[in-house]
């Protein structure tokens, strides 16, 4: 199925840019062969500076069911668990974009609620 609206290149199935609604957050996902994937989030604090994190998940992580890709990441740390649900799409031009959420738990509380539009970068 993953093949089946994403490309290969170098390994990775597929890598898409995506902005978080209402914030200027950036959040770059890469699905890999093995069926493992990076996710890093950038944006910008009141003082001006930027802060980048990056999760990972493991091989074979990635869940589907009914064209939905399920991904579970964590940070380093293993502290913040992130849980991703997409839903790939293709525009009329034949480019090809993922509509998904992202859910942030930390220390079982849920911190924040996104919802993110992908676009293969």
């Amino acid at each position: 199925m993953i093949s089946d609206f994403t490309f290969k290149k170098d390994g990775v199935i597929g890598s898409w840019l995506g902005s978080a609604d209402g914030t200027d957050e950036t959040v770059k996902l890469q699905f890999n062969s093995d069926f493992s994937g990076t996710l890093i989030r950038e944006w910008t604090e009141n003082d001006g500076s930027i802060v980048k994190q990056t999760y990972f998940s493991s091989s074979n992580s990635i869940t589907q069911s009914s064209g939905l890709l399920i991904c579970d990441f964590e940070n380093e740390k293993k502290v913040t668990k992130i849980k991703v649900s997409l839903f790939p799409f293709i525009f009329g031009n034949r480019q090809k974009g993922m509509d998904g959420s992202m859910y942030m738990f930390q220390n079982g509380i849920k911190c924040f609620c996104l919802r993110v539009f992908f676009e293969n970068s």
